[in-house]
């Protein structure tokens, strides 16, 4: 009755738990951007901090028009651009004096009472064949033109709007998709930019989860069955799924902790953690269920298999929690709520199982033909093991020796673009531009002259154009615009025309009067995205090209360079734009993973060693993890699979797996030992309890991770196919070189006494 009392109070916390957590799931938030990835001490958010500054916190959007043959310079298509245009002025946050395309782009020239800068292409004018014609004329060589807003073939016409802070991103991208809907034919609408590239992301999260989770719920019902092939064996362990992705989505609400491209796994991976806690309890239950009455087999359940649930808990949620040690937001994010999510199943693993099975017994299972013919095998694997103890470690040794060669063939690198399959919208945009324009991505730099009026300095000025013609020259650089362009132009129109003439003015004072003259025309408001009100300092914009990020850490590099050897003491370059956050994240996502396995390692060994008060023991248990980590690396080195944000977090999970494991095995090992059981036989049990739990395990959580195949992101899809990689050698290190390992720990006469006892069983 006491225990039945027990199960009420323990079914009442859970109902009363998930609740509270339901709530919190209410709460949850998806958030992708870049910004918030870094630590506020970054030097590349200090820069953007800065640009914004001066110059106004503004994204951009992108908008191409694409004709499938001919070129944009027909009335229908100009028409067209202008209409979209309007409707982008409308857009609620869109600067409607900051759209720049080909009809609106200045067009300066010299007038007898001074400068003249109105549209390139006007509404009556887009409408005339014959202007359209001279318009194509001019533009062809045009450096502001030509491969920056209409591509050199002519197809495609781009258009690039500043949005300001503050803006609803959903209600941005639903106007941009709604324009595309209604304009798309015969041209193709491309749409680009910071919210429709964030919006994107967020919608591939959405879809994962609505066909991802669905996916897996069902494979891990087909998986219980098959392990216990009865009612409860399936459901069960099923609640626990269930609860353990509520617990987990809620507490997530609950902190405050945003639904990301790295967190959005975190539903499936609790399916395949909390079913490896589920089997271990319910495979136990069992096994006493075949000796004892219902109530005296959940207590010896409990009182065998909780202190290992209470181990591998712990040590699983410390290895997923030392992720903090990344200075990447999301990755930190992951790492705080893997840890929620595993105490959370430990929790519900010890408290509804229990409570259920109390209330409700489940009747003994019989061993069928599958379960005799499973223990055979298994039996097989440990003589297999403790008899060709010397080949499995050289083997091993083999395996980490190859698997440090394709270490070094590892390359990190992280690219959103690289998110999206090929054949994703937003990543044929992306290829379209850079193949046609001057690419969608860029770097802002700033450009300080160390003084106001710095910028009406011939000298300086100079050393400005050569800086920017110099990461012109670059590969993988598109275009280059700033204010150089403007003055350069302004040059060129009060001297005729004359391409001579397209340069920086001799004197300060001449580009005094050009600013001035430019300031009259109406037009000034365009210097306030290009330079600061003291022209001290301005914003250099470099497109790029490709999306490749050995490339862009060549261009940045090359850039800091030549900044050190051929500007002046004077002036202070800064780099920022999108492109260098997703270079900066790279360096934290290293130095954070080299710090996550040293610390994961020596907190779990450390662990180990106190609590089985052995050093031998603690030592063994590191093996498998370390080695499936080092196999991991190396296979994603021969594969040509990057370290980046989404396989920055596989070690902590499969160090997490390994760790479960082990302790589970190590466990039942010394249980039998204590029992009086010679090491062959220990280890020949050990491997038909706790051994066969880890196989069904493995089976779980296998079904559970090749979902993450199925995903609509590359970087998830990896991360599938290298946990499920990650959780088989694991698994086979367990398995297949405890048994070999603890051999070689006994003494000479106790193995020949070990080898027959294994031979009998």
């Amino acid at each position: 009755m006491k225990m039945r009392t027990k199960a009420f109070v323990g079914l009442g916390l859970i109902v009363a738990l998930t609740l509270f957590f339901g709530m919190g799931a209410t709460r949850l938030e998806t958030k992708n951007n870049q910004d918030s990835e870094l630590p506020d001490s970054d030097e590349i958010v200090k820069t953007n901090d800065l640009l914004e500054e001066v110059f106004g916190e503004k994204d951009i959007i992108m908008v191409g028009l694409r004709v499938p043959e001919g070129d944009v310079y027909t009335p229908a298509t100009m028409e067209k651009a202008l209409a979209i245009i309007e409707e982008l002025k409308l857009i609620d946050g869109v600067l409607p004096d900051e759209i720049l395309s080909l009809p609106t782009f200045n067009n300066i020239t010299a007038e007898a009472w001074g400068l003249q800068v109105g549209e390139y292409i006007t509404k009556d004018q887009a409408g005339d064949p014959a202007y359209l014609a001279q318009v194509k004329a001019a533009v062809k060589g045009d450096p502001l033109l030509e491969d920056v807003l209409v591509s050199a073939n002519g197809q495609l016409l781009n258009i690039i709007a500043n949005i300001a802070e503050g803006y609803s991103e959903e209600q941005v991208h639903a106007a941009l998709v709604d324009m595309k809907t209604r304009y798309e034919g015969p041209e193709q609408i491309l749409l680009a930019g910071d919210p429709v590239q964030q919006k994107e992301i967020d919608l591939g999260i959405k879809e994962d989860l609505g066909l991802l989770l669905p996916l897996a719920l069902v494979l891990i019902l087909a998986g219980f069955w098959l392990c216990f092939r009865s009612f409860y064996g399936v459901l069960l362990p099923f609640l626990v799924v269930v609860l353990s992705i509520v617990w987990t989505m809620g507490a997530m609400g609950w902190l405050g902790l945003p639904v990301t491209v790295v967190s959005s796994v975190v539903p499936i991976l609790m399916i395949a953690v909390s079913s490896s806690y589920g089997i271990h309890v319910l495979f136990k239950y069992y096994e006493e269920r075949a000796h004892h009455h219902a109530e005296a087999s959940v207590k010896n359940m409990l009182k065998r298999i909780a202190p290992a649930i209470l181990m591998t808990g712990f040590t699983s949620s410390v290895s997923a929690l030392t992720l903090i040690v990344f200075k990447v937001t999301s990755i930190r994010d992951f790492g705080i709520i893997s840890a929620v999510g595993i105490v959370n199943i430990v929790i519900i693993s010890l408290v509804l199982l229990p409570s259920l099975l109390t209330l409700f017994p489940s009747r003994p299972t019989g061993k069928g033909q599958s379960s005799d013919f499973l223990a055979r095998l298994m039996s097989g694997l440990t003589r297999v093991s403790v008899y060709n103890k010397r080949a499995v470690l050289a083997g091993f040794v083999g395996l980490i020796a190859l698997s440090v060669v394709g270490l070094y063939k590892l390359e990190i690198g992280n690219d959103f673009i690289k998110f999206f399959p090929e054949e994703h919208t937003l990543r044929t945009t992306f290829d379209t531009y850079n193949a046609e324009l001057g690419g969608a991505r860029y770097i802002d730099i700033m450009f300080d002259t160390g003084e106001p009026d710095g910028l009406k300095n011939p000298e300086l000025l100079r050393q400005m154009v050569a800086f920017e013609q110099y990461g012109q020259s670059l590969s993988g650089v598109g275009y280059v615009t700033s204010f150089t362009d403007v003055i350069k132009k302004i040059n060129q129109e009060l001297h005729g025309g004359d391409e001579a003439y397209y340069e920086i003015p001799a004197t300060s004072q001449e580009i005094a009067q050009y600013l001035l003259l430019y300031a009259v025309s109406g037009s000034s408001g365009t210097f306030e995205q290009l330079v600061d009100q003291d022209y001290q300092r301005a914003k250099i914009r470099m497109m790029l090209t490709t999306s490749e990020q050995n490339t862009h850490t060549y261009i940045y590099e090359s850039l800091k360079a030549y900044n050190q050897e051929q500007l002046s003491p004077q002036v202070t370059v800064a780099y920022g734009g999108e492109v260098m956050f997703w270079l900066s994240q790279i360096k934290y996502i290293v130095m954070g993973k080299l710090q996550n396995i040293l610390l994961s390692i020596v907190i779990i060994m450390t662990f180990c060693v106190i609590v089985f008060r052995s050093f031998k023991y603690g030592v063994i248990s590191a093996i498998p993890m370390i080695g499936s980590s080092l196999m991991t690396f190396g296979l994603m080195g021969f594969l040509g699979i990057r370290l980046e944000i989404g396989t920055a977090v596989i070690t902590a999970i499969g160090i997490g797996i390994g760790i479960d494991f082990a302790i589970h095995y190590l466990m039942r090992y010394r249980q039998e030992l204590a029992a009086g059981k010679s090491e062959g036989m220990a280890a020949e049990v050990t491997m038909n309890t706790a051994g066969r739990a880890i196989l069904y395990d493995v089976f779980s959580n296998l079904i559970g991770f090749m979902v993450f195949v199925f995903s609509g992101f590359l970087p998830i899809q990896n991360f599938g196919w290298l946990i499920s990689f990650t959780m088989i050698t694991v698994a086979i290190g367990t398995l297949v070189l405890f048994p070999a390992l603890l051999s070689f720990s006994t003494s000479a006469k106790t193995s020949k006494k070990t080898a027959p006892m294994v031979a009998q069983a």
